[in-house]
């Protein structure tokens, strides 16, 4: 595997010496843009990292098979065990993949983990297409600053789902959602866990995730003032540093 690739379905850098490498994860309708300042953050840290390029909605319509194809873009790039970071729906997907091959994950990084997604939540109707009003108002829903995201990716994100069957895939992956038990899920995992929440977050409280994070065994729970569902775009320089931190920290404990 070459030190850096950029494939079509994935964005791969080798990590310095021994460092780990970290998966990141993105969300139902947002791509590898969502990470694009945390990349840049790891790669200057000397981090190895390995990013899917597509919203998972783009090409999913099941939540199931989705860990195996992540675990399938590890062995890809010859990754053994990485740090396990999602945004949003990723984060689903990455506590999914700790518990099916806790071998292959040293450490779960969540923000944002959606419960029950719906349109009346987000506030829109598709009624079988996509416009820009609709974008605009998911747009409002998930920043508390939606300076942060610029008119061209919305725009392009309405492009992706503006084709009726990765539309139909993301109404199923958020219907899959809704019952799924995350206080459960993180009894289950005896990785370290970061949790990084916003604390303006409409789409998965943090409050609620607070609670739900008395249910980790090793852990830490941090928020982020004036900030939405996806930290790590509105405020990526607050996340990355917590992120770098608790990633150097945890290396030496484990190395203790």
């Amino acid at each position: 595997m070459p030190a850096v690739s950029n494939d079509a379905d994935f964005i791969y850098r080798a990590p310095r010496g021994l460092l780990p490498h970290v998966v990141l994860l993105p969300g139902l309708i947002a791509g590898d843009w969502m990470w694009r300042p945390t990349m840049e953050a790891l790669a200057r840290a000397g981090y190895g990292l390995l990013a899917p390029t597509e919203p998972f909605a783009a090409a999913h319509d099941r939540v199931a098979p989705i860990q195996h194809w992540v675990i399938g873009l590890m062995d890809r790039c010859g990754i053994a065990t990485a740090v396990m970071a999602g945004g949003s729906f990723g984060s689903r997907i990455a506590l999914d993949c700790a518990i099916a091959y806790p071998e292959r994950v040293e450490m779960l990084v969540l923000s944002g983990a959606p419960g029950a997604i719906t349109t009346a939540q987000l506030g829109i109707s598709f009624r079988g297409k996509v416009t820009r009003a609709i974008g605009a108002r998911v747009r409002d829903r998930l920043f508390a600053d939606n300076r942060c995201v610029s008119d061209a990716t919305v725009a392009l994100t309405l492009q992706i789902f503006s084709e009726r069957r990765r539309l139909l895939n993301l109404i199923r992956l958020m219907k899959e959602c809704t019952e799924f038990d995350y206080a459960g899920a993180l009894r289950a995992i005896n990785e370290y866990v970061l949790l990084i929440w916003g604390v303006d977050d409409e789409i998965s409280p943090c409050p609620l995730w607070h609670e739900l994070a008395r249910s980790v065994s090793r852990g830490a729970f941090h928020t982020i003032e004036r900030c939405g569902h996806l930290p790590m775009v509105e405020r990526p320089d607050v996340f990355n540093h917590i992120l770098l931190q608790h990633l150097q920290t945890e290396r030496v404990r484990a190395a203790s």
